[in-house]
């Protein structure tokens, strides 16, 4: 039985700006797309100190001794954001370390609908993040055993992925023993090498991912914290 885990920030924004209509977007964009709001306080290490994904940050309202701060916090630690919207002048201040970072400045006549429109190419991303840290977590704990019945499941549910894993030796040999061949691969790989080629599954086939992003919401997330893209 596994434990329900949240994830939480990864559905989580965080803001400093003063922007009344901007701020009843994004709240609208959060009730409708799952997210929560987290308002930082200016002048305060609240962006050091609290976990999110994406941050819309005014970084003169922050402070820049804190942006300061954060940078050197960003070259130590990896946070948790990913995401980085700059809602203001500032060309002049140092990006982060980690994460991808856009600026859009107050002087855009479309400054609203830019910020908007970033925020949904960045929310389709969310999920698909959540999912694959939870799916890190769950192979952690997996056997040699296990992982190769996972190699199974995967096998059995998306052909082509399998004949992609044998087609080296199947090439000319249409008799080779597949599970002979599995178990010399399982054999011959660290735990760690086994865990890697699923997960490399997971970023660059669709179907697979789409399978774990499902296994994973039913065995980690509580069915509140669900994400709606899907």
């Amino acid at each position: 039985m596994y434990s329900k885990i949240s994830g939480s920030h990864f559905k989580t924004i965080f803001t400093i700006f003063k922007n009344p209509k901007l701020q009843r977007e994004l709240e609208k964009f959060a009730m409708d797309n799952g997210f929560k709001i987290f308002l930082g306080k200016p002048l305060t290490q609240d962006i050091i100190i609290m976990p999110y994904f994406l941050a819309i940050i005014d970084r003169d309202l922050l402070g820049v001794k804190i942006w300061i701060d954060f940078l050197k916090s960003n070259e130590e630690v990896r946070p948790s954001g990913e995401y980085y919207i700059f809602v203001d002048y500032r060309k002049d201040l140092n990006l982060p370390k980690y994460g991808e970072a856009y600026q859009i400045s107050y002087e855009n006549e479309d400054l609203i609908a830019s910020v908007m429109k970033r925020c949904a190419r960045i929310a389709k991303t969310s999920e698909v993040r959540r999912c694959f840290w939870a799916l890190d977590g769950y192979l952690f704990h997996l056997t040699k055993k296990e992982l190769k019945n996972e190699l199974i499941m995967i096998f059995k549910s998306f052909p082509m992925v399998e004949a992609y894993f044998y087609s080296g030796i199947a090439k000319g040999n249409n008799q080779f023993d597949k599970e002979n061949y599995l178990s010399n691969y399982l054999a011959t790989r660290s735990n760690e090498e086994i865990k890697l080629y699923i997960k490399n599954q997971y970023r660059t086939i669709p179907g697979v991912q789409k399978f774990y992003i499902d296994k994973m919401q039913q065995l980690f997330f509580t069915n509140n914290d669900r994400n709606v893209y899907l």
